[in-house]
């Protein structure tokens, strides 16, 4: 079995959430289904054989990936405000 192939529905459903909310510019949102992402991958739910805790790759590019949306919603937040 390949890497992504363990809970490809959830990874799926994850991804194209993900997807849809950048494309939307729902940042926020976005980067906080990241998060759930990488929570799911460390605990093993997603990308790995069993339940247990897997800080691997995977992992640190979900966390990646949050802190990325994280910084353009902040960036969009700052040139949106007056002043």
């Amino acid at each position: 079995q390949s890497l992504l192939a363990r809970g490809a529905i959830l990874t799926g459903l994850l991804w194209g959430a993900i997807g849809a909310l950048v494309m939307d510019g729902r940042y926020l949102a976005a980067a906080l289904f990241s998060l759930g992402a990488a929570l799911l991958t460390l605990f093993g739910f997603i990308h790995e054989a069993g339940i247990g805790l897997h800080p691997g790759s995977v992992f640190v590019g979900y966390l990646c990936w949050a802190l990325l949306c994280l910084g353009m919603f902040i960036s969009r937040r700052r040139s949106h405000s007056p002043g």
